[in-house]
């Protein structure tokens, strides 16, 4: 055997794996989403994840202490 036929062989090869791997892949989305219905269907209305919100480290002591932030802390004398 050439060593294009070599190289043909391997690519041959490489590209059957691929494609089973991609059938691999589409099975399991849909037994997931056989198994779990509503998250595809309600993937727009998912509610705000809390890391998305606007809390900065300094404004919450607990987070900011454990972080190494100093938190704003508010002293009146």
């Amino acid at each position: 055997m050439t060593s294009i036929e070599l190289r043909q062989k391997l690519i041959n090869q490489i590209e059957r794996l691929s494609f089973e791997k991609l059938l691999v892949l589409e099975k399991l989305i849909e037994s997931l989403e056989s198994h779990l219905p509503e998250t595809s269907k309600n993937i727009d209305s998912a509610p705000e994840s809390p890391a998305s919100t606007n809390t900065y480290l300094e404004d919450d002591p607990i987070i900011g202490m454990c972080s190494g932030v100093i938190p704003n802390l508010i002293v009146t004398t």
